[in-house]
């Protein structure tokens, strides 16, 4: 598997790696965040992104609880996924037409059988 040494296949990279063989984000840049004095909050939702004069300058959020709060920030990076973000910078009336724009979902199915012998299709590299 890319990225988690030479001999790494526990089968579960798929569903997000169980050992931290892979490098994720967890083990890299939010670990280095904390270490230069970030903090990581669980269960919030990013209502908008705050601008000011067209510059970010930090977000209001919601937790799941519901209480709400603000972070300031010099820099602001959204990171949602190719659905989440253009949501987020529309809630934020961002004013740009090319929010959202080329956009390209890729819908899958999945398929299953009953196979005469074992395959273990989780195992090793895989594909996607």
């Amino acid at each position: 598997t890319r990225g988690a040494g030479e001999h790494h296949s526990c089968g579960s990279c798929v569903f997000g790696c169980a050992t931290g063989a892979k490098q994720g984000s967890l083990r890299t840049w939010l670990r280095d965040a904390v270490h230069h004095g970030g903090r990581l909050v669980a269960d919030v939702k990013v209502d908008k992104v705050n601008i000011k004069e067209g510059v970010a300058t930090g977000v209001s959020c919601t937790l799941k609880c519901g209480g709400q709060f603000t972070v300031r920030a010099k820099r602001v990076v959204l990171a949602a996924g190719s659905v989440q973000t253009p949501a987020l910078l529309l809630r934020s009336k961002v004013n740009n037409s090319n929010i959202g724009r080329g956009l390209c979902l890729h819908p899958v199915s999945a398929a299953w059988g009953l196979l005469p012998d074992e395959t273990r299709p989780s195992e090793g590299n895989f594909s996607t």
